[in-house]
């Protein structure tokens, strides 16, 4: 039986490089237990990735606008990234 060679899958990947940006961490109150880890993953990933310290804001949210809107409440406990327009 012949071995076959792995063929190399390709794909197109993006530079991570953050270095010169500013970004603003947006996390929920709700369910710190799990949005915590969501926050620090998400920092430490810029970090490694070139951005300072300095230029990452971070905003906790309250999720109980979510839950007197009648949606679910849960749904805020994920963190999110994003390219700060801050000044």
């Amino acid at each position: 039986m012949k071995s076959q060679s792995k063929k190399r899958i390709k794909a197109i990947e993006g530079k991570l490089n953050t270095a010169g940006k500013r970004f603003a961490i947006v996390v929920s109150r709700f369910n710190a237990f799990i949005t915590d880890r969501l926050l620090q993953s998400a920092f430490d990933g810029l970090v490694q990735c070139g951005a300072q310290e300095k230029e990452i804001k971070i905003v906790r949210v309250r999720s109980d606008g979510l839950a007197s809107s009648g949606r679910d409440s849960r749904t805020c406990s994920i963190a999110m990234v994003a390219p700060a327009r801050i000044r």
